[in-house]
């Protein structure tokens, strides 16, 4: 699910299709997004799938060279998505 956001923000605000993304293997930098164009996709994430994402963490990591940043990954970036909780939504360990 959060793939299929993160391809439908790629196409609708950069005009990247689907099709050049292949099946999220792709780097964000081989997609062309910088870092101001990160933090765009993150917010729209942040709307869409109504999550808060630590954003100034992740541009702290990634502008240090943390090595996952290295070579994030579309797939990767959504698993770190999935990882978040949903606001309104009970925590993992808050459910039976």
């Amino acid at each position: 699910m959060t793939y299929d956001v993160v391809c439908d923000i790629l196409e609708t605000e950069w005009g990247i299709l689907r099709q050049q993304t292949g099946d999220g293997s792709i780097r964000l930098e081989d997609v062309g997004l910088d870092s101001l164009d990160l933090l765009n996709l993150i917010f729209a994430l942040e709307r869409r799938l109504g999550v808060k994402i630590p954003v100034d963490d992740w541009m702290r990591q990634r502008n240090d060279g943390a090595p996952e940043w290295d070579n994030m990954t579309l797939l990767r970036l959504c698993q770190k998505v999935d990882g978040l909780e949903r606001r309104g939504e009970p925590s993992k360990r808050d459910m039976p």
